[in-house]
């Protein structure tokens, strides 16, 4: 055997050490990713728990004393859940409360910025969580605030008429059918005068109607007038004298 053959094969053992303590990094690696991942689940669930109180303490207080601040903090700390462990079974429930509270916000402060950021959380929840059980109540939960809150018509009618396209079997199918419904009625009630109208209207054409006068009485003919004084005169003569 050559000298340079032999450096090879006492080389060979080197390489193969290298190959298996990269094996085995990876392997530890591996298994240190999945701790922090349920570290990461522990803590997101720790951390709604503490948001719920928070919450709870907050609905406590009278809602003239609550403060913009008040609500920020209880909304960030429900956003720190599923930005901790975005795969925690508390990540979707996390996401719906603070929805709920951006519109209950925007509510009491008259913000329709913060009423429109509630529907971009319910958007989020329906397209990050697809498989979340609070999937169908927040399309009719958005289509409630287009219409109650920001009384945008078109926008309600689209978002009803889509959650009744997904879901025409729920238990608010119902529900969303009445919204609908009720945007017919005040163009049907345009069309069709109301009972108001109707006797506005009918009052002004009675104003318009041309007055008519009663017909002059016909004058007495001089000759009559004569006659019915001459026997008014006779009858004065022929009364017998007072006794």
């Amino acid at each position: 055997m050559t000298r340079d053959s032999h450096q090879a094969v006492s080389a060979t053992p080197s390489l193969r050490q290298w190959l298996t303590a990269l094996l085995i990094a990876a392997l530890l690696s591996g298994s240190s990713f999945a701790a922090t991942v349920a570290q990461k689940k522990q803590i997101a669930r720790t951390q709604f728990e503490t948001a719920e109180r928070m919450r709870e303490a907050l609905n406590g207080r009278p809602e003239k004393q609550r403060k913009e601040s008040d609500y920020k903090q209880v909304i960030e700390a429900y956003r720190k859940v599923y930005y901790t462990a975005p795969s925690s079974n508390k990540a979707d429930a996390a996401v719906v409360a603070l929805a709920e509270l951006l519109a209950e916000k925007g509510r009491a402060f008259k913000n329709e910025a913060t009423l429109t950021d509630a529907i971009g959380q319910y958007e989020f929840l329906r397209k990050e969580y697809p498989g979340s059980k609070y999937r169908v109540q927040a399309l009719f939960t958005m289509a409630q605030i287009y219409k109650d809150d920001l009384n945008d018509t078109a926008k309600a009618k689209e978002t009803f008429q889509e959650y009744l396209k997904h879901y025409p079997n729920s238990q608010l199918a119902p529900d969303a059918r009445a919204a609908l419904k009720e945007f017919e009625q005040p163009a049907e009630a345009a069309k069709s005068p109301g009972p108001e109208k109707a006797k506005a209207a009918a009052k002004s054409a009675r104003k318009e109607e041309p007055k008519t006068e009663p017909a002059p009485e016909k004058a007495q003919p001089v000759s009559d007038a004569k006659t019915e004084i001459r026997s008014a005169e006779v009858k004065e003569v022929k009364q017998p004298a007072d006794e």
